[in-house]
């Protein structure tokens, strides 16, 4: 199947037209093309414009909308938005997302992690960072590791109905003053 060129396509029995052509700027959701028209990205582009982009164009009149990117610069990035919308969902029976260096999910607001069933974290290192305050709710909870430390500039206190503390070897007990009972 050979390709046809779309330089400048007239679409049968309608008065748009197709174009390919490059994004030289942009400003405000607008993007300027290569001959000399701007034009507004179609619900359809998800992927957003960049300058240089070979772009798929439709026009009617004054009217026109990037319809497709077709080409861009190997490297850089590349933005998924679409034109209009307040939300993107992406819904299916499974999803999954791979990156081979590094994954970022990021908020300017609140994050919401959910799971029905079981959430499963695993890395080689785990940094959690919190301004204000760290609440845990939850029915059971087994920690299990090789060297634990706890530390609190003012108060730490431990309570339980019913509190265990055992060693195997020494058990020490170090303070300027301990009360007991």
């Amino acid at each position: 199947m050979n390709a046809i060129p779309v330089a400048s396509l007239a679409l049968p029995g309608h008065s748009r037209h197709l174009a390919e052509v490059r994004v030289t700027a942009s400003a405000d959701g607008l993007y300027h093309l290569s001959d000399g028209r701007a034009a507004r990205p179609a619900v359809s582009c998800l992927v957003r414009p960049a300058v240089g982009d070979l772009a798929l164009v439709t026009s009617e009149g004054e009217e026109a909308y990037i319809l497709h990117i077709l080409a861009r610069e190997p490297g850089g990035s590349a933005t998924l938005e679409v034109p209009g919308a307040d939300e993107m969902r992406v819904e299916q029976h499974r999803i999954s997302l791979l990156a081979r260096e590094e994954l970022a999910l990021r908020s300017l607001r609140d994050l919401e992690l959910a799971a029905l069933g079981t959430l499963n974290q695993n890395a080689t290192n785990q940094f959690v960072c919190v301004a204000q305050a760290l609440i845990e709710t939850l029915n059971q909870h087994v920690s299990r590791s090789r060297f634990c430390s706890q530390e609190a500039s003012d108060l730490l206190t431990v309570h339980g109905g019913q509190t265990l503390m055992s060693a195997d070897h020494d058990f020490r007990v170090d303070a300027e003053r301990i009360c007991m009972g």
